[in-house]
């Protein structure tokens, strides 16, 4: 039997922080900051520049994103994740792509991700390229 791990999604940008809660609203950028116990990963929306001590048995994960979201899809998930990396290069452009995944999912979830660089090839055949200036995947 597998044991599970507790983890929380924060879903629902009104109910987390306070903030014009609009569609039409989208900020040009944002930096998102959450404190939780040492032992569990943050996981949100954008580039991770940093992780800092934030008093004893904790830790605060900064999240920075450059570029217009709607306040509901800015959002952050933290458990005890297991974490890989891999980089898509598309000519002279490099995309990281971050994954997380429970650790008793972890060889079922590098299975399932590893068609993500097939993904991205399709979507730039048929959208054009991904930003490079991107927060990844």
């Amino acid at each position: 039997m597998k044991r599970e791990t507790p983890w929380i999604q924060g879903s629902g940008a009104s109910l987390w922080r306070p903030c014009k809660d609009h569609l039409s609203d989208e900020p040009d950028s944002m930096l998102i900051s959450i404190t939780i116990s040492n032992g569990f990963t943050d996981i949100s929306n954008g580039r991770l520049p940093g992780k800092t001590p934030a008093g004893p048995g904790r830790t605060r994960y900064d999240w920075a994103l450059s570029y217009p979201i709607n306040n509901y899809n800015a959002t952050f998930c933290f458990g005890k994740y297991a974490h890989f990396d891999d980089v898509y290069i598309s000519g002279k452009d490099t995309l990281t792509l971050n994954y997380y995944a429970m650790p008793y999912h972890l060889e079922m979830a590098k299975a399932m991700f590893a068609q993500v660089k097939l993904m991205l090839a399709c979507f730039e055949r048929h959208f054009g390229k991904y930003s490079p200036e991107s927060a990844g995947h």
